[in-house]
């Protein structure tokens, strides 16, 4: 079997509010309201696993019923968790609101936990992390954290999305 690709970064579930007409300000409207699972590096890491790619996913999640679900969806597909984080709370999430015609109106991002994937955390992976073919990042990683796993890492490619 080939040497995974390792994806670390945001595991969210994605709400998407879709009004049913025009928005009103400051009063109630009708919506529909879908459910996904999101996060950068976790939706490449599900896409890739769909493929037959071996995968990893170093990402956090909440000990709350939108935490499992995440890690069940993410196994699910074939996706491997073996470093990512189980945090006391709620599982990281992006609300988004959509105007009638499908556009963004606006949206809020609550619980997102990527600082607690940490340069110690991802050391305490180390053996993990050398047998990667890639290592892909999202973009909302601390510097730290980026900067020391490239130095540690050297031989590998750190993609950053």
């Amino acid at each position: 079997m080939p040497n995974p690709i390792i994806c670390i970064g945001a595991a969210l579930v994605d709400e998407l509010i879709h009004a049913s007409s025009e928005l009103l300000l400051a009063t109630t409207n009708d919506a529909v309201v879908t459910k996904t699972a999101g996060g950068v590096s976790r939706n490449i890491a599900q896409q890739l696993a769909i493929i037959g790619v071996p995968v990893q996913l170093i990402s956090v999640f909440g000990n709350d019923s939108d935490g499992d679900w995440l890690k069940k969806t993410c196994t699910s597909a074939g996706v491997r968790l073996d470093a990512s984080i189980t945090k006391e709370g709620l599982s990281g999430k992006y609300t988004g609101i959509l105007n009638v015609d499908g556009s963004l109106f606006s949206a809020f991002l609550t619980n997102a936990a990527n600082h607690l994937i940490t340069p110690e955390h991802l050391a305490a992976h180390t053996n993990l992390l050398k047998t990667a073919s890639y290592l892909l990042g999202d973009a909302n990683l601390s510097v730290e954290t980026v900067e020391s796993y490239s130095i540690l890492v050297k031989q590998l490619v750190f993609l950053l999305y």
